[in-house]
C-alpha cells in the first residue's frame, strides 16, 4: 500500500509541474498574440497614413494638370522655330508631375520597407526574450518544487524519530537549509515574476516575499553558510565513522 500511496504521490507531483509548465506556456502564448496583433495594429496606421499622404500626392498632381489644362494657348507666329520651342516647354512641363509622383511612390516604398523589417527584428528579439524567460521561470518553479517536496519529506522523517537525538539534528539543520532555500528561491520568483509568484507561496505570506536587494544578499550569504557548515559536518560524520572500530567485527574475531 505504501508503495502504491508514493507512486502516486511521485506521478501527481508530475502531473502539477506538467500542468504548471502547460499553463505557463498558455500565459506567454496569449501575450505573444496580443504583442502581434498590437504590431499589426501598427503596421495598418501606418499603411493607412502612408495610402493618405499617397492620395494627397496624387490630388496635388492631378491639380497641376488642371492648372495646366486651363493655361490659354499663346498665339504664336506662325514661325516653325518658335512652335518646336513651345513644344518642347510643354512635353516638360506635363513630364515633371510625373516624375515627382515616382518619386514619392518609391520614397513610400522604401520608408514601409524599413518599417517591416524593423518590426521583424523586433519581433525577433522579443520572441528571443519571451523564451529565455520562459526557460528561467520553468527552472525556477521546478527548484521551488524540488524544494517544497524535499521539505515535506524532511518533516515526515522528524515526526518519526524516536530517540536518535544526533540525527534529529542533522535533520532539523537539513530542514533549515532547504527552508532557506525555498525563501531565497522564492523571492528570487517573485522579483522576476511577480504575477506568477502570487500562485507559488507554499504558505509563506506576501509580506514576506517582498525582499529587499540588500536582504535577498544577506539571505544568499546566509544559505551558502549554513550549506557549508552542513557539508563540513557531514564530512565529520563520515570522518568519525572511518576511526570508529567495528565491534561486531571484533566480536567476531574473538574465540569463543
Amino acid at each position: 500500500m505504501k508503495v502504491d500511496a508514493d507512486k502516486k504521490d511521485r506521478l501527481n507531483q508530475t502531473l502539477k509541474k506538467e500542468n504548471e509548465r502547460l499553463r505557463m506556456e498558455a500565459e506567454f502564448n496569449d501575450g505573444d498574440r496580443e504583442y502581434i496583433a498590437k504590431q499589426l495594429l501598427r503596421e495598418r496606421h501606418a499603411n493607412k497614413h502612408l495610402m493618405q499622404a499617397k492620395r494627397q500626392e496624387q490630388a496635388d498632381v492631378d491639380l497641376r494638370h488642371q492648372h495646366l489644362g486651363r493655361i490659354p494657348d499663346v498665339v504664336l507666329e506662325e514661325d516653325e522655330v518658335n512652335k518646336q520651342v513651345d513644344n518642347i516647354a510643354t512635353g516638360k512641363l506635363q513630364v515633371e508631375p510625373a516624375n515627382s509622383l515616382k518619386r514619392a511612390v518609391h520614397r513610400l516604398k522604401r520608408l514601409l520597407d524599413q518599417e517591416r523589417r524593423a518590426v521583424q527584428e523586433e519581433r525577433r528579439l522579443y520572441r528571443g526574450i519571451l523564451a529565455q524567460s520562459c526557460q528561467l521561470q520553468r527552472f525556477l518553479r521546478n527548484a521551488l518544487n524540488d524544494v517544497h517536496t524535499a521539505i515535506e519529506d524532511q518533516r515526515e522523517a522528524l515526526e518519526e524519530y524516536d530517540d536518535d537525538v544526533h540525527g534529529i539534528e542533522e535533520d532539523k539543520k537539513a530542514l533549515e537549509l532547504s527552508l532557506a532555500q525555498e525563501k531565497l528561491l522564492l523571492a528570487l520568483f517573485s522579483k522576476m515574476f511577480p504575477i506568477q509568484a502570487r500562485t507559488m507561496t507554499y504558505g509563506i505570506t506576501e509580506a514576506e516575499l517582498r525582499v529587499e536587494p540588500a536582504e535577498l544578499a544577506e539571505l544568499l550569504e546566509e544559505l551558502l553558510k549554513m550549506d557549508h557548515s552542513k557539508l563540513n559536518a557531514e564530512e565529520n560524520t563520515k570522518g568519525r565513522r572511518r576511526r570508529m572500530p567495528s565491534l561486531r567485527g571484533g566480536q567476531r574475531g574473538t574465540p569463543s
